[in-house]
């Protein structure tokens, strides 16, 4: 049984919506750290978490899940996102479709990339403090660029401050 188009159309436009917002934040504040961007897309569709109700009697709701990262599973990881999205039609189940999303964030050839330690899963709020004595202007300015290697991953280049 295809699904309507206007389902299609609509489904299309939530994820082009979500495309547009992560891609401001990250031209925005680029050295934000990778979970940041997880949960911006998680909220996003959390707006769609009710069931939408079309004209043609079919409904469509999306569930998401932050699985999180390696602090989470420890050793591995599974995928940083769960994307559910139940299809039904006159109240029956049609359809359920599963996306397990692994993000992996552009890394700049210039600039560094602020990245999340151990250390600030476990001092939490406090972790603002521990880095007053080594701030850098928040006027200063940085540069980033990219290149096609910008995607591998990298670890941090710098200990904790």
């Amino acid at each position: 049984m295809a699904i309507p188009k206007e389902i299609v159309d609509w489904f299309r436009s939530v994820f082009a919506d979500a495309n547009r917002r992560l891609a401001e934040k990250m031209l925005n504040a680029p050295a934000t750290p990778e979970p940041t961007f997880d949960l911006t897309f998680i909220e996003h569709l959390t707006n769609y978490a009710a069931p939408r109700k079309f004209k043609s009697d079919w409904a469509i709701r999306i569930d998401t899940h932050y699985l999180g990262g390696l602090r989470h599973f420890r050793s591995w990881e599974v995928a940083d996102i769960g994307v559910f999205v139940f299809f039904t039609r006159g109240g029956r189940m049609i359809r359920r479709k599963v996306a397990l999303l692994q993000s992996k964030r552009l890394f700049p050839t210039t600039g560094d990339v602020d990245h999340l330690e151990e250390y600030d899963y476990r001092v939490g709020m406090a972790r603002i403090a521990a880095r007053d004595t080594d701030l850098a202007s928040m006027m200063s300015q940085r540069k980033f660029s990219f290149t096609k290697a910008s995607n591998i991953s990298r670890s941090p280049r710098s200990p904790i401050r």
